[in-house]
């Protein structure tokens, strides 16, 4: 009788376990309305960025969206950052989550940041007249470097427990600031 209820708990501890890992699934895709995808681009110094892309379903190159490039702190990775992708898509934006120069599966180098507004500005659903960057921490500087050293024109910044640097910036977007 014993094995009989050990055999029972098993089976239903591996039915939870893989309703969880289903649901985890899910809310990564936003339930299939967003399309996620592992892409890899290059810096101006050649360095290999990787990234990831949250797009809604319905961004089109005729409904075109906004764009988003979220950068994490020091010592970290993009999926440190991954939740702000998956909640920004579900509202319609299209994100671009980036590990940066020296993290995550990206290599050595410098301009993590600008490659990436310049990546998600040419894709062809996002509506390069509308572009936001976030940073934490560290991500935060990158931002502020991406923004100097960037073509692309950033409407909205928000730096999370990061600092402003505004004396090097010819154009400082509107920013939220927010530490803690």
């Amino acid at each position: 009788m014993a094995l009989r209820r050990r055999y029972i708990v098993l089976i239903l501890s591996i039915i939870l376990m893989m309703s969880g890992v289903m649901i985890g699934a899910g809310t990564q895709s936003g339930f299939g309305t967003i399309t996620v995808t592992e892409v890899d681009f290059q810096a101006v110094d050649g360095s290999l960025i990787h990234s990831t892309l949250q797009r809604p379903n319905y961004a089109t190159d005729i409904n075109q969206l906004p764009g988003v490039v979220v950068i994490h702190g020091v010592i970290q990775s993009k999926e440190w950052l991954m939740a702000f992708g998956i909640e920004l898509s579900r509202r319609g934006f299209v994100v671009l989550t980036i590990d940066a120069n020296s993290h995550g599966n990206s290599e050595i180098g410098t301009g993590a940041g600008a490659a990436a507004l310049d990546y998600i500005a040419n894709l062809d659903y996002v509506d390069s007249f509308k572009i936001g960057l976030i940073g934490h921490s560290m991500g935060g500087g990158i931002a502020w470097r991406a923004i100097a050293d960037s073509s692309t024109n950033v409407d909205a910044l928000v730096l999370v427990g990061s600092w402003v640097n505004s004396t090097e910036m010819p154009y400082i977007p509107s920013t939220l600031i927010a530490t803690g």
